[in-house]
């Protein structure tokens, strides 16, 4: 996907960002959940490969469960928002390998893994 993507902007995914970004602080963290799964699914989205989205399809209700987890990870939605505009920008900004690397650290990070 991120190096499908690299170079390009994603509309939906930023959208999706924005939204998350916007959510009063006493939300519940399944809106952010929510608008987390629909940020990754416009990026799987827009590389336009049916295999893709099939496979993504396949692995979206571990997705969401795992992110349902991130909880524990960020305490505050800030940090969430952060790191997802630093994720678009990489992707958009390229080139292939800058957003690979980006993509393998926030999936690091997200886990907790360091």
């Amino acid at each position: 996907m991120a190096g499908a993507l690299a170079g390009r902007t994603v509309p939906g995914a930023q959208a999706a960002l924005d939204r998350m970004a916007a959510l009063p602080a006493a939300a519940p963290w399944s809106e952010a959940v929510a608008e987390h799964m629909a940020l990754h699914e416009a990026l799987i989205e827009a590389v336009g490969s049916p295999r893709l989205e099939r496979l993504y399809g396949a692995l979206a209700a571990e997705t969401r469960l795992g992110l349902v987890r991130l909880r524990a990870v960020y305490k505050d939605r800030d940090v969430l928002v952060a790191e997802h505009r630093e994720l678009l920008d990489a992707i958009a900004n390229g080139p292939a390998e800058a957003a690979r690397a980006a993509v393998a650290a926030h999936l690091s990070h997200s886990w907790g893994g360091d």
